[in-house]
């Protein structure tokens, strides 16, 4: 429905922005999308959009992409956006850095 040049932004923006107010409808809707183009940028921003609050379940949604760039990216970003305001946070961020060689 979004126009080819515009969809990974389009798609990104309406994501991030339903995650923030309802992350469990937003994540119920992925869990029932069908894969494809648009599922992996709405993957790609649920992911991220939660990795500050929820970095876990961050992490399980990335790992439903396909081994490559946007994963890596996805997972460099949930690491980068992981609480580490505590030492056991801060232990677990860089225990999920080391799994996934986020350096």
């Amino acid at each position: 429905m979004f126009p080819a040049d515009q969809i990974e932004r389009s798609v990104s923006t309406l994501i991030g922005t339903w995650t923030r107010k309802d992350y469990q409808a937003a994540g119920q809707w992925l869990a029932a999308t069908p894969d494809g183009p648009t599922k992996t940028i709405a993957i790609r921003s649920y992911a991220v959009t939660v990795a500050g609050t929820e970095p876990e379940t961050a992490a399980q949604w990335a790992m439903t992409l396909p081994p490559g760039k946007d994963r890596d990216s996805t997972l460099k970003q949930i690491y980068e956006n992981w609480p580490k305001s505590d030492p056991a946070a801060a232990a677990a961020a860089e225990a999920f850095a080391k799994l996934h060689d986020i350096k």
